[in-house]
């Protein structure tokens, strides 16, 4: 795989580190597999000091290790007051995951449609259903508790099922879109337990496979349109892809994300 970012979340899919995330940026995978990723440089981001193996956030180096958390009432989770009604078997979770050493939990936040994105007749993004926010605070409050940290992923996918379609296909719907996002990233732009926001969920496999006829250039120009909103209203806050592959990299070559989240499909 030819380097694009020096700094790299593996996500394992199946295998012996199933669940497990982990930065490996000195061109290693888990079990000393070889990937061929470049040495890093330097402050790669401009905006905090790398390490060789280590990303750097809120002041400290980091080694990413975490685990997916599974949705409890799936897209009602976030909005639809799924959070607040589990509150105590996520914290009981939230004490299983510490007791492995995981500092990270990757949650999925829209998925299912983002029906809490409001829209008018013709399917533009006009605002942000504010009852999301009230799952997001107990949310934060369960990570304060327990001391982790968000990588919270947008979208599950770009298929009809995940979003509409018109937001892939209109670009005057893809920018609505990104403005109608600021709010939220701007609500928690000085909290640090929101680490990353990341903005697919492999939609590679959507557009390598022609599936509702999602293309690679809908799935970057989003993120970018997205990410551009991140950095202006939340600029300590990490951005990723979590890619179908690692060969998807390639494909993220032009995006400004902190650090590239392969998903490993171990055979």
């Amino acid at each position: 795989a030819q380097a694009i970012r020096p700094h790299v979340s593996f996500e394992a899919e199946s295998g012996t580190r199933q669940g497990a995330v982990a930065v490996n940026s000195d061109g290693t995978a888990g079990g000393g597999q070889y990937l061929g990723f470049t040495s890093p440089q330097s402050g790669t981001t401009g905006r905090c000091q790398h390490t060789p193996a280590r990303i750097c956030y809120n002041g400290q180096t980091w080694y990413l290790n975490g685990v997916n958390t599974p949705w409890l009432e799936w897209n009602g989770d976030f909005g639809g007051g799924g959070v607040t009604r589990n509150r105590t078997e996520i914290s009981n979770r939230f004490a299983a995951y510490r007791t492995t050493g995981s500092t990270v939990v990757r949650w999925w936040l829209l998925e299912g449609g983002a029906w809490q994105v409001n829209r008018d007749s013709s399917g533009r993004p006009t605002s942000l259903n504010p009852a999301i926010y009230n799952d997001i605070d107990v949310a934060l409050e369960l990570a304060a508790q327990h001391d982790l940290y968000y990588t919270f992923t947008l979208f599950s996918g770009m298929s009809n099922d995940s979003i509409p379609s018109s937001w892939r296909t209109n670009t005057t719907h893809r920018q609505a879109l990104a403005d109608v996002l600021a709010p939220l990233f701007a609500r928690y732009k000085d909290n640090p337990r929101v680490m990353t926001w990341e903005i697919w969920n492999e939609p590679e496999w959507q557009y390598w496979n022609g599936i509702d006829g999602a293309t690679q250039e809908q799935a970057v120009d989003i993120a970018n349109r997205i990410i551009t909103v991140v950095r202006r209203e939340a600029p300590k806050a990490m951005t990723t892809v979590g890619q179908a592959t690692v060969g998807a990299l390639r494909d993220w070559r032009n995006v400004d994300l902190d650090y590239d989240s392969p998903h490993w499909y171990d055979p």
